[in-house]
């Protein structure tokens, strides 16, 4: 159960839900995601696969159960989940799209809409983003013959997703990917963002941010990423992605993209090529990037 930070909470919410209604109040008629977000049944299927899972790791006749999973192994053999960890709030699913055959998602186990409900930064709350990147290993457990590759994490906006259950896409990094942020390392900051060049043929731009720590357990992506857009309420364009990085003096830690969706999107004119918000992008389905890529790889 999420505990609150601190007195504040309620005052940050309102201001968040606010700051919403004058930026997106002429594009959508029910502009706060977030606790009081009505999810329509076309949008609202992951919600009711997190739903299944925990109703099937709760069931004693499943083989493999008896009772809620706990943070170790995976789940049952007949639940749609590899993982179940009820304690610390979150399911693994493999994405059953044809052309991801090597992706991962990861969900809360509460109800969350993405990456603009103002509960992931202003709550004390688990740490999605740790627990994806503790879970990799289901990508690279698929690969054949097994290899090293780097692992990406990408959550993103409303525009660039189909689904408003909060999902964390685990998999591949793209080997271009790899190759900027190799050589753009020594200029990149973990004080402020850093744009970087253009990439995947693309138009727009991401900018990033270093963490320079081994783990999450101190800086939380969506901390880090509100912190600099927040109060007004742009989370709902952006999108995040994460991967871990060798920093230029050795020592193992992260990397954070953002970019956001473009006007056009989010007034309903987008077309091929605009920025729908969607850092998956940056992930490869197929997972060709191997220990070649020029980027050093973590561990």
């Amino acid at each position: 159960m999420m505990r609150i930070r601190n007195g504040l909470v309620a005052l940050a919410l309102s201001m968040t839900a606010t700051a919403w209604t004058a930026a997106y109040a002429d594009t959508d008629p029910n502009p706060w995601p977030g606790p009081a977000w009505k999810v329509d049944a076309k949008r609202g299927v992951l919600w009711k696969v997190v739903q299944a899972c925990l109703q099937a790791s709760n069931d004693p006749r499943q083989p493999g159960n008896g009772g809620n999973s706990g943070s170790g192994g995976g789940a049952a053999a007949s639940n749609p989940c590899a993982k179940v960890d009820v304690p610390n709030g979150y399911v693994i699913l493999k994405d059953n799209n044809p052309s991801s055959p090597y992706e991962f998602l990861l969900l809360p186990t509460a109800s969350v809409t993405g990456i603009e409900d103002s509960r992931l930064w202003v709550l004390d709350g688990p740490s999605y983003w740790q627990y994806a990147y503790e879970n990799r290993h289901y990508v690279t457990d698929l690969l054949k013959p097994p290899k090293t590759a780097r692992i990406g994490f990408a959550a993103n906006s409303i525009y660039g997703r189909s689904q408003d259950q909060l999902h964390i896409h685990i998999g591949c990094v793209q080997p271009q990917v790899i190759t900027v942020l190799s050589r753009h390392m020594d200029e990149l900051s973990a004080t402020q963002w850093t744009w970087l060049p253009r990439m995947l043929n693309r138009k727009y731009q991401y900018r990033a941010l270093l963490v320079d720590q081994k783990s999450l357990s101190v800086t939380d992506p969506f901390r880090a990423l509100a912190g600099d857009v927040a109060p007004d309420g742009s989370m709902l364009r952006h999108t995040l992605f994460m991967t871990a990085v060798t920093l230029p003096k050795g020592q193992p830690g992260f990397v954070l993209l953002d970019t956001e969706a473009d006007d056009d999107v989010r007034h309903g004119r987008g077309k091929e090529g605009s920025n729908w918000g969607s850092a998956a992008e940056l992930l490869d389905l197929a997972c060709t990037a191997d220990r070649s890529a020029e980027a050093p790889v973590s561990k």
